[in-house]
């Protein structure tokens, strides 16, 4: 004798999809229809709840629940219980009637940059045709709590036909959602989303040099925000350009405590390098961004053309002297000229040249010509004779005179005479690698 046994299948419930709210946005007045689904064996029965409260008596096989006329105090927290004997599964969704009242300013979110934004953040809010008091316009804040101060950091103001509401310093601990509410006319928010942006740090104008590797630097004080940097190049009268890694540009960056300095590298500078770039910095969390335009300069060093030279090469006592020099560089280089490592000038000339009015022994010394741009400097040197009516004996210039070291008591003399005049009317003096002779005894002595 064959049994035969029927096995029942037993699914708890599942709810499968979210709670549907048709239309989604009512206006107040419209019909309102609330549907969820939900698979199951035996197939579950259906509770609502609203804000935590039973919107029937008891369930129903039915996944619906129908508002014949929605009201602003029918906004709130939905839930639909999904329960047959073997469990239970339920969903939850917010309901939002659409308002009559207005909020501005009309950018929602309000995203506010709090190293430019420096006044008050004031939120407008009003029901048409009527006035606030009448409205019974209230504020909460993000914490959800009523506005009633009229003074201080958060406050409200009546404006006729408006109620008001203040932020005086707004930091990013005031970011929410802040709550305009009326009893006749529902509720409307607005998002505050403030942050610290970045302030940039480096110069607009910067510059590079010809044939080098240079970098051109974007540097900011950032906040803990993420931030991310690109590059473009701004051609004149073009379309810019964004610069990504190649075999022309590098991109990186260094980072020190609240500091952050990105840089872009050019490869091999040319002209052709020069002009308009920009460092984009754009914050991540808000997406909004700010550019820093940098004017690149490409400089070429200064290279000496021409050597320092005197005119006349070897003058007397009176003469005009012209020292000479000239260089090339971009942008044009400079001039300063010095006599023994002393400034014959208070600041650089335009032109290399330098003149002696009165030629004196005094004169006579170590010249240079050192030019001068933005980039660096390049030097050319000349020493300065001046032709004299000494004699100094022997008469051998330069005089070499080898003194062998086996004999330790030799003697070497030189001798110096002005013709017509004697030592004491001349003022002669000996000059020596160390600076003047004065001795009268010892090693190295005058008489």
């Amino acid at each position: 004798m064959n049994l035969l046994k029927t096995v029942e299948i037993l699914l708890p419930p599942k709810i499968t999809g979210p709670i549907i709210f048709s239309p989604e946005v009512p206006i107040k007045g419209q019909k309102l229809v609330i549907t969820c689904h939900a698979s199951g064996i035996p197939p579950p029965s259906y509770m609502f709840r609203k804000d935590n409260t039973d919107l029937r008596e008891k369930p129903t096989t039915k996944g619906e629940y129908i508002i014949p006329s929605v009201k602003y105090t029918d906004e709130g927290d939905y839930q639909c219980d999904a329960m047959n004997w073997i469990g239970s599964d339920s969903m939850t969704g917010s309901l939002k009637v659409k308002s009559n009242l207005v909020i501005s300013p009309k950018e929602n979110p309000f995203i506010v940059d709090l190293t430019v934004y420096t006044k008050a953040i004031i939120f407008s809010c009003k029901a048409p045709n009527k006035k606030a008091k009448e409205a019974q316009l209230k504020w909460f804040d993000n914490q959800d709590n009523e506005v009633i101060a009229t003074y201080g950091k958060m406050f409200i103001q009546f404006k006729k036909r408006s109620l008001r509401l203040y932020n005086m310093f707004p930091r990013e601990w005031d970011n929410g959602n802040y709550t305009c509410k009326s009893y006749t006319d529902g509720s409307s928010r607005i998002e505050l989303m403030a942050y610290l942006g970045v302030t940039m740090s480096s110069p607009t104008t910067q510059y590079a040099i010809a044939g080098t590797d240079a970098r051109v630097w974007c540097s900011m004080i950032v906040s803990n925000q993420k931030v991310e940097v690109i590059w473009y190049k701004m051609p004149r009268n073009r379309i810019p350009t964004e610069i990504e890694t190649s075999d022309k540009y590098s991109l990186g960056y260094e980072r020190a405590l609240n500091e952050e300095d990105d840089y872009l590298e050019i490869k091999n500078v040319t002209e052709s390098d020069a002009g308009n770039y920009a460092c984009t910095v754009i914050h991540l969390p808000y997406r909004r961004f700010k550019t820093h335009d940098i004017n690149v300069i490409v400089l070429e060093l200064p290279k000496i053309t021409n050597n320092l030279t005197f005119e006349p090469d070897t003058p007397k006592g009176g003469d005009k002297v012209v020292l000479r020099c000239n260089a090339s560089g971009k942008p044009r280089p400079t001039y300063m000229f010095t006599k023994d490592h002393q400034n014959l000038l208070e600041k650089p000339k335009m032109e290399g040249e330098y003149i002696i009015n009165n030629m004196k022994p005094g004169a006579v010394g170590l010249y240079r010509c050192n030019a001068i741009n933005i980039g660096g400097s390049a030097t050319t040197d000349a020493y300065l004779q001046y032709k004299t009516k000494l004699t100094i004996l022997p008469p051998i210039k330069p005089h070499v005179h080898h003194v062998s070291k086996a004999v330790t008591k030799q003697r070497v003399a030189f001798s110096c005479q002005a013709p017509n005049q004697t030592p004491e009317q001349a003022e002669l003096k000996w000059f020596g690698p160390n600076g003047q002779i004065r001795e009268t005894s010892g090693p190295r002595l005058i008489r």
